[in-house]
């Protein structure tokens, strides 16, 4: 059972966590180790990590041609996006954390990863079969609202996308153009990445306010976030239905939730 002081108590998360929820969140993280040789269904090599955000920090063209090598070594879509694409930016986070780069180097680098995304959204989409029904079925994904164009936010969004999802653009969305949206626009699912404590009174309010002006009554709350992986039961107490941590098993998750409440 949740602690109902839990948005009382500060809650601390480490700065590696906080980094993260800005290259990329929990809700796009997914358990990662180091085996070598490399082989499709592994993870990458220290080397071959290092390699590619070696060719981040260098250029898009450059860490593409990396990523196009482990395609071309049998690597899937789905699996370039978890352990090649999230793992080089947190291989660019420990570097930053280790002051090996500077942050503008970091940021110039996750850029790269940014615009590869963007970039390859047309081949994600088409690496795997969509959901039967999630069609018909609308989310608003959202992170930060200080940073709306998170790597980690594209990522989580191409993932609904490809399960077949409508998927409305947050980008530059404040809370209160949040509130009008679905105030406006039928939503059935709301995902919200929670990085730290210093917006949990304010994150919960917000929560019930967009239950009280959406058009649908049976609006889902998808939380997540580093915060959240840390202490999970505060996904109660933020008003949130459900937990959602990892990209691949995030659309799924959600949309078993929305498809349950409309039986």
């Amino acid at each position: 059972m949740s602690d109902p002081h839990a948005l009382q108590q500060p809650i601390r998360v480490p700065l590696q966590r906080t980094l993260q929820s800005v290259v990329i969140p929990d809700l796009v993280r997914r358990r990662t180790g180091v085996h070598s040789p490399l082989t499709p269904g592994e993870s990458l090599s220290e080397q071959t990590l290092a390699d590619l955000a070696q060719a981040s920090l260098e250029s898009l063209p450059s860490v593409e041609i990396k990523l196009e090598q482990l395609l071309a070594q049998g690597w899937g879509m789905e699996q370039l996006y978890l352990q090649g694409i999230a793992a080089t930016a947190r291989q660019l986070g420990q570097w930053w954390l280790s002051d090996q780069i500077h942050f503008a180097s970091l940021t110039l680098a996750v850029g790269h990863l940014q615009e590869l995304v963007l970039r390859w959204e047309g081949r994600f989409l088409r690496s795997a079969d969509p959901l039967p029904g999630a069609s018909r079925r609308v989310a608003l994904l959202a992170g930060d609202f200080q940073d709306q164009h998170s790597l980690g936010l594209l990522m989580l969004q191409a993932f609904f996308k490809r399960d077949g999802w409508q998927v409305h653009p947050t980008a530059g969305m404040t809370e209160a153009s949040l509130l009008a949206h679905v105030k406006t626009f039928h939503v059935d699912l709301l995902g919200l990445s929670v990085a730290t404590d210093r917006r949990l009174p304010q994150t919960r309010q917000l929560i019930e306010a967009l239950r009280q002006a959406s058009l649908n009554p049976k609006l889902q709350v998808m939380v997540g976030g580093p915060l959240l992986m840390a202490h999970p039961e505060v996904a109660h107490d933020l008003g949130g239905d459900f937990l959602g941590l990892e990209a691949d098993q995030a659309s799924k998750q959600a949309f078993q939730w929305v498809e349950r409440m409309n039986r």
